[in-house]
């Protein structure tokens, strides 16, 4: 099997991150696309969607630790995007609204699928929250993009987290892969989410007409 110039020479893996990244964010600087990027805290009325999924999976075969550091990667990546309204027309990238949560404070080390193996890295975990994003936004009329699935090694699931479907994975990848939805409705979408000791929250709201029981009324 042909090996990878990195693989080959190690010392040029960062110029290659870097430079993947920078043309990664170009294309979607310049792709034509309105990405969603203002929040607010207020909601808007109906839920449309919502999941759940337990935040500590101890049967993964590695150190607990990398679990409590990927909740802790989990909840930066989530302040980057809580509160996000998706408006007609405008598109939803994962990495355009994640790329900067690990300025302060940085990522931990998380597990990993690297060319199919498992492994850690800075901001590892991430991908929880993105396979929850690919839950939820299928459960709206919103278009599906782009989206992956885990090739290779694979966690094993957390016997504690009969919520997740297992057909839900969606793997992202800062400069090769990404999540992207697309509204091409008439109305607009928001993203809210929380966390307890245990799970992680994911609801989705919106302003379409609301009829009886499907309105959320805001306090």
């Amino acid at each position: 099997m042909r090996r990878r110039v990195t693989e080959v020479f190690p010392f040029l893996l960062p110029l290659r991150k870097w430079q993947r990244k920078t043309f990664f964010y170009l294309k979607i600087r310049f792709d034509g696309n309105d990405y969603a990027s203002r929040k607010t805290v207020a909601r808007l009325r109906k839920k449309v969607a919502s999941a759940r999924t337990r935040l500590i999976n101890k049967n993964t075969g590695h150190d607990i630790v990398y679990q409590y550091n990927k909740v802790h990667n989990l909840k930066l990546a989530v302040r980057a995007i809580n509160g996000l309204l998706i408006f007609p027309k405008q598109s939803f990238s994962f990495w355009q609204c994640v790329r900067h949560a690990d300025r302060v404070p940085s990522y931990k080390e998380g597990l990993v699928v690297i060319n199919g193996k498992i492994s850690t890295a800075k901001g590892g975990g991430l991908c929880q929250l993105s396979s929850m994003l690919y839950r939820l936004l299928s459960q709206t009329n919103l278009s599906l993009v782009e989206r992956h699935s885990h090739e290779g090694e694979s966690l094993p699931l957390n016997p504690d987290d009969d919520e997740t479907p297992p057909d839900s994975d969606a793997t992202v990848s800062e400069g090769w892969l990404d999540l992207r939805f697309k509204n091409e409705t008439p109305f607009t979408y928001q993203l809210d989410f929380s966390f307890d000791d245990e799970y992680l929250y994911g609801t989705v709201f919106s302003d379409e007409p609301c009829y009886e029981e499907l309105c959320y009324e805001e306090a």
